[in-house]
């Protein structure tokens, strides 16, 4: 979904007479960009792939859940419907 909308990022560029040079290049060159980038970095740091069963998400979350701030309460309605919305 996200290469879909990048990809109708600026899609008024090729519109007559609408062609802005800057709007492409910021709009399209990451496309082409960003994959060529992290497939050099992949080879250039012979970084592996790591498996998702291999990731660690366990270790530490006593530590990590401790540091969490407690919710506070909300002081008026705004706040209430601050904390909802967020």
């Amino acid at each position: 979904m996200v290469l879909i909308s990048s990809q109708f990022n600026a899609w008024s560029v090729f519109l007559r007479g609408k062609w802005n040079t800057a709007t492409f290049v910021t709009s399209y060159l990451p496309l082409v960009l960003f994959p060529i980038l992290y497939i050099g970095a992949r080879f250039y740091y012979r970084t592996p792939i790591v498996k998702p069963e291999d990731m660690d998400f366990v270790s530490d979350i006593a530590q990590i859940e401790a540091d969490e701030e407690p919710d506070v309460p909300p002081k008026n309605k705004a706040d209430a419907f601050w904390q909802w919305l967020m």
